[in-house]
């Protein structure tokens, strides 16, 4: 898939892990820093991290990848904290203890309802 102005390409699909310079330098100027909340770490530092994992199916898309510093992304490699992207750029996180927080893409970050544990009891 290509940019539609630029005709950069966007999507490699799962043709290789690594993505080729347009993608790379596509997401690190979208991201501009690390997109853990409250990371500051210049993206043009960080590596990109496929939000799907790359063996459970992850694409090598600008619209599935995201930087991250090597301490936040293995975080997130270990379990830590669970990442979605649900439309490029934006990323909401989850702690182990259900926090939620959205990254937008200007950088600002919000917090979002907490995931209650079914075994846990709920709010009031």
């Amino acid at each position: 898939m290509t940019e539609p102005r630029s005709g950069a390409v966007l999507d490699i699909g799962r043709r290789r892990y690594r993505p080729p310079a347009e993608i790379a330098a596509h997401v690190r100027l979208r991201d501009r820093t690390c997109v853990r909340p409250g990371c500051t770490v210049p993206a043009t530092h960080c590596q990109l991290d496929h939000t799907v994992p790359w063996p459970a199916g992850g694409r090598t898309a600008a619209q599935g990848l995201g930087a991250m510093c090597l301490r936040d992304h293995r975080i997130k490699s270990a379990g830590a904290f669970t990442v979605e992207q649900p439309v490029p750029g934006v990323f909401e996180w989850t702690t182990a203890a259900g926090l939620r927080y959205r990254r937008k893409v200007d950088g600002s970050v919000t917090l979002l309802p907490h995931v209650w544990d079914p075994d846990e009891p709920g709010p009031g």
